[in-house]
Parts: structure tokens; C-alpha cells; sequence
């Protein structure tokens, strides 16, 4: 067992970039009883991380053919996956875990700063690609591939933060466990669930899914694959995650974020039927397609 850091640490903060004093303070929060502003803390950077790592991935893919698409239609999915993933996120919560909260505190769904939905979030990124890949003509399972890898690294990078921060803690645990984590002085030892959410839902995924995508020929397989993988693995390791607060097991035993995930498991199921029934060779995506140029490219291919 062993203590988290914001125990161990009397200083402890997530601050990066604050504003005192008249000038700029760098991994320095706000002193108590001074007039100032956090610019930036851990929580938001992780996200601007994640953002440019799969800008970055996606230009890579673009240049060495795997995403058909031209380089401005990247950049033009990139800024529709990340206004969708915003406002997935942010709408999932709302939905899926606090509606009741929300309908009686609706300006909260635009002024409340925490509370984000990565099921949420996927369904923004795919519906933000759904609509783009018609735009560039592009076939829609192809496009959806490019999800699976920034998912998963995405899910590694952002639970490490969880766990930094002190998010999300687990059930208790045995204090024989040597990974085990006391939160709180007077608490329990609990698992450290997200730490376990990084390495399942993000770096063991994110290798299969890596093995998948440089030996996949054909179109959807990457997502089928991802949103088995995802869905699978999740619904496991929220066994050891404690419900939100003030949410319940609303079906089965199970948490909302089981039932989620499970149904994303099930789609991806779905789909790798369908992907079955209907094979689409990504060689046979010209690599003149995705310009977001209509009339130009050749035949439209089925999605």
C-alpha cells in the first residue's frame, strides 16, 4: 500500500500556468488572499495533449497513405472531431449521469467545468466523422478506423492524469495489496482503478490495436475492433471503480458506465458482421478522395 501523492505531498496542486502579482507564474497556484487567475492546470493541458497527438498521428497516417484523405482533410476532421468530442462529452455527462442535476441546474451544462462522458465522447467523434466523410467522400468505416489508436492512447494519457489528480477512486481494497492506494488519512486503501483503466483500456489496447491496423486489409476493421476491445475491457475493470456519486447500479448490478460499454461492445460486434457481409479493401480507396471537393476522385464507395 501506498499513499497518493496529494496525501503525501502538503503542497500539492495541478496548477501549470497561473497569473499574479502582474505577471505570469509557471507550476505556481494562486497564493491564498491574492488576486490572480489559474490559467492553465493539468486537467485542460491533458486535453490540449491528447488534441495535437492525434493531429499529429493523423498527418502521419495521411502522408504514408493509411487515412485516405488529403492534408487539408485532415485538418478539417481533426477541428469536426474535436468540436464533436467536446460537445459529446460534455453532453453524455449530462445525460447518461446527471440528467436530473442538470434539468434543475441547466446553465451548468455550459458553466460547470468538470464532468465529461468518454462514451460521450465517442459518440461525438463518430457522429463529427459520419457527417465529414460524406462531405469528403470518403467511406464512413474508413474514417471510423481513425478513432481506434487515439482511444486508446487517449484513455492511457487521461486516466494517468485521473489518478495524478485523485479522480475517480476505486473500491476499497485489501492494505495487503501492494498497490493499494490510501486517498485520505482516515480512509480505506482502495484500488487504484484508473491507473488499472490505463493500462487496460489504454496501453494493452492500444498495442493490439496497433498490431491491428498494420495488418488489417480491409475497411471497419480497426473500429469493430476498438469498440470491442474498449467495451470489453471497461466493462471488467469498472468492477473495481466506485459508481459516481449519487448514481446507483440501475440495471443488473451493473454501472452506467458498464451498461455503456457493453453496448459499445456489442455495435462493434455488429459491425464486424456487417464488415463480414460486406468486405471493403482499403487499397480500393483511391488516394485522390477526401479533398472535400465534389466531382472529383473516383466512384463514391459504399461506406
Amino acid at each position: 500500500m501506498f499513499d497518493h501523492p496529494k496525501l503525501a505531498n502538503p503542497d500539492f496542486h495541478t496548477t501549470l500556468v497561473s497569473w499574479f502579482d502582474g505577471g505570469l507564474h509557471f507550476f505556481k497556484p494562486v497564493p491564498e488572499g491574492k488576486d490572480g487567475w489559474e490559467l492553465l492546470d493539468l486537467y485542460f493541458f491533458t486535453y490540449i495533449v491528447i488534441a495535437f497527438m492525434a493531429l499529429v498521428l493523423a498527418l502521419i497516417w495521411q502522408k504514408r497513405g493509411s487515412f485516405k484523405a488529403s492534408r487539408r482533410g485532415v485538418f478539417d476532421a481533426f477541428i469536426m472531431a474535436v468540436v464533436g468530442g467536446a460537445f459529446g462529452a460534455r453532453l453524455g455527462e449530462v445525460i447518461f449521469y446527471h440528467p436530473q442535476y442538470f434539468i434543475e441546474n441547466p446553465r451548468m451544462i455550459v458553466e460547470g467545468t468538470s464532468g465529461y462522458s468518454v462514451h460521450g465522447a465517442i459518440m461525438g467523434v463518430m457522429l463529427a466523422f459520419f457527417v465529414w466523410s460524406g462531405w469528403a467522400k470518403l467511406p464512413r468505416r474508413h474514417v471510423f478506423d481513425q478513432l481506434g489508436i487515439v482511444l486508446a492512447a487517449g484513455t492511457m494519457i487521461g486516466r494517468l492524469t485521473n489518478f495524478y489528480i485523485g479522480e475517480l477512486p476505486g473500491k476499497p481494497a485489501s492494505a495487503d495489496l501492494p498497490w493499494a492506494v490510501r486517498y485520505t488519512l482516515d480512509g480505506p486503501p482502495l484500488h487504484p482503478v484508473t491507473l488499472y483503466q490505463a493500462l487496460g483500456d489504454g496501453l494493452l489496447l492500444l498495442i493490439v490495436l496497433t498490431v491491428i491496423r498494420c495488418k488489417a486489409k480491409n475497411v471497419g476493421t480497426l473500429m469493430a475492433s476498438t469498440m470491442i476491445g474498449y467495451g470489453l475491457s471497461r466493462t471488467i475493470l469498472e468492477f473495481f471503480r466506485e459508481p459516481d456519486a449519487g448514481i446507483d447500479y440501475p440495471l443488473f448490478g451493473l454501472t452506467v458506465g458498464q451498461l455503456l460499454s457493453l453496448t459499445l461492445a456489442i455495435c462493434g460486434a455488429i459491425t464486424l458482421w456487417y464488415n463480414r457481409r460486406h468486405p471493403l479493401p482499403i487499397a480500393a480507396i483511391g488516394t485522390n478522395q477526401g479533398s472535400g471537393v465534389r466531382g472529383q476522385g473516383s466512384a463514391r464507395l459504399p461506406s
